[in-house]
């Protein structure tokens, strides 16, 4: 904008507009530029054009060249200044485009809603009324007027209101109080059929996600950005078309990280993505932590459970063989004859087994000689096998109690609780 041109040699019509540029005049750019948008000059259009593509054939095959890429595809250029000819056309819906595009650069748009402005390079100061008399309306923004004989009077304009942005097109009007008026109709008119609105309400949770290593815990996600609106007609309405969020995270997390994104869409269009980001903060998981959810795990319960019922069947199997050794030689008879000296026999087993009687042969009178404390049968005492096989069980019966309430939730499945932070840190589940 600082660079300066030499104004060219320009012979403009009586009717035409124009700054009085001297050939050989040095102008900077910008002072060309407010030039050629207030007043419209077609002396500073002029000067541009050859300066900037060489000659104004160079350049206005550069200016249709942009328009195509601009996609104005009912838009063609004959000359830089805008006079009257065949090849020289446009549309509304062009110019419109065409004016979204210029309001991104600010230069563009500052310069456009003053009333007036003062070049202060070339051989001496000028200040220049703005031909678009609107400008002085509080809501009305810009943008360019134009009149042609063949064209007639041409307003583009741009107004702003509860945060709504418009842009208007005028063309072929008789007067300029009839352009004017008509920009003012439309604006009325629009302002009415759009709303400024929220894709997605302030604090609305997205998504949940489980935190690793706190059984149980959910951390909400909100969207992030919640001052993004968005114009809408009235009736329409604006839906989520995509998310993207993790289904499980780990801390340390801030409030207000960025985790995910989702998608804003009006009816099958895109508009925006917006962050998805976490609604409170995740302190690192510690030690104690890690060890206390892998030992409340339902696998791990249930490891636990089958290992102390594994020892506790091992140890009664050992017990109840230990004590069927025991009977076999708890006792002993032995039988004398009454008849002749013989020798006696002994038998293995007590007196009151009968089966194990009725398989000897029968012998002579005899007597039955059997210590009585001999053959009694062996108390049921519980030996060390036993003692260990309930010691087990009761370990197994207490590690599930505990760590239980270490999880903070029964042992039956429960509800998954959202994370909350207390103040601005969470509580550890």
């Amino acid at each position: 904008p600082s660079t300066e041109y030499r104004a060219v040699r320009y012979r403009a019509l009586p009717a035409e507009s124009k700054i009085n540029l001297q050939p050989g005049e040095q102008m900077t750019v910008a002072d060309l530029l407010r030039g050629l948008l207030i007043e419209s000059a077609n002396d500073a259009a002029a000067t541009l054009a050859t300066r900037v593509g060489g000659s104004e054939a160079a350049f206005v095959r550069a200016m249709n060249q942009r328009a195509e890429k601009l996609g104005l595809e009912d838009t063609h250029y004959a000359n830089p200044i805008g006079l009257d000819d065949p090849a020289n056309y446009s549309t509304a819906r062009d110019l419109v485009r065409l004016t979204l595009r210029l309001r991104a650069f600010d230069f563009f748009r500052r310069t456009v809603a003053r009333e007036r402005v003062t070049l202060k390079t070339g051989n001496r100061p000028r200040t220049l009324e703005n031909r678009n008399t609107l400008v002085r309306l509080p809501v009305v923004t810009g943008v360019k007027t134009g009149h042609t004989q063949q064209a007639g009077y041409v307003l583009i304009g741009s107004a702003r209101k509860n945060g709504i942005t418009l842009i208007s097109a005028v063309l072929g009007a008789p007067s300029v109080a009839a352009r004017e008026s008509d920009t003012r109709k439309l604006f009325a008119w629009a302002f009415k059929l759009y709303q400024r609105v929220r894709a997605i309400p302030p604090g609305e949770v997205l998504a949940t996600a489980a935190i690793e290593y706190r059984r149980g815990a959910e951390l909400e996600l909100v969207v992030g950005d919640t001052a993004r609106r968005f114009v809408i007609r009235r009736g329409q309405h604006l839906r989520r078309c995509g998310l993207r969020v993790p289904s499980e995270v780990a801390g340390p997390i801030s409030r207000g990280q960025k985790l995910g994104e989702v998608d804003v869409c009006r009816g099958e269009r895109k508009l925006a993505t917006l962050p998805v980001v976490s609604s409170a903060d995740v302190p690192e998981a510690t030690l104690a932590v890690r060890t206390k959810d892998r030992f409340t795990r339902p696998w791990t319960l249930l490891l636990v459970v089958l290992l102390g019922l594994g020892c506790t069947v091992g140890l009664s199997r050992i017990r109840t063989k230990s004590l069927r050794i025991a009977s076999s030689v708890s006792c002993s008879m032995m039988r004398v004859p009454l008849g002749p000296p013989a020798t006696p026999v002994a038998i293995t087993g007590c007196p009151s087994d009968l089966s194990a009687r009725a398989t000897f042969t029968p012998l002579p009178p005899a007597i039955d000689v059997c210590s009585t404390a001999r053959c009694r049968r062996p108390r049921r005492k519980f030996g060390t096998a036993s003692v260990l096989s309930i010691a087990a069980l009761r370990v197994t019966v207490m590690i599930i109690v505990r760590t239980s309430r270490a999880a903070g939730a029964p042992l039956a499945p429960a509800a998954p609780r959202a994370y909350r932070p207390a103040g601005r840190t969470a509580r550890q589940a």
